[in-house]
């Protein structure tokens, strides 16, 4: 026999580790489990206080320090408001602590050129190519 168990909290693990030992002292001789292990992800909003020319001249280093977080899969995507007036990115961080180290890093924070705004989300829905980021 074969079941599939889906464990979608993290409270609910300690009872499907007891249900698994259950239906496996039952005669069950395997089982494919999925374990939800959507996370928090956050939403980084950039508001420019600084003069566009002032942007403009930090924009190499922004960019460096954007490669960095997506070399290790800390960003999913960013961009430029329309209009200039700030930016987005989407950050796959671990915790708010983590996005805060991280936007501590970009050099429109260092240089007092941009504001950040951090909104904190638990996806629940999204489209099957975005999984892997979840």
């Amino acid at each position: 026999m074969q079941s599939t168990l889906k464990i979608s909290q993290p409270s609910a693990q300690s009872t499907a580790i007891n249900s698994i030992f259950a239906l496996l002292d039952s005669g069950w001789s395997s089982l494919i489990i999925h374990v939800n292990t959507s996370h928090t992800m956050f939403v980084l909003i950039l508001k420019y206080v600084a003069s566009i020319e002032k942007i403009d001249e930090l924009i190499p280093a922004h960019r460096q320090f954007l490669d960095k977080y997506y070399l290790r899969n800390k960003f999913i995507c960013s961009g430029a408001q329309t209009p200039r007036t700030g930016g987005i990115i989407l950050c796959n961080a671990t915790d708010k602590e983590e996005a805060k180290q991280i936007i501590a890093e970009d050099p429109f924070y260092i240089f007092k050129a941009a504001k950040y705004d951090i909104i904190e989300f638990t996806p629940s829905k999204y489209a099957p190519d975005f999984e892997s980021f979840i």
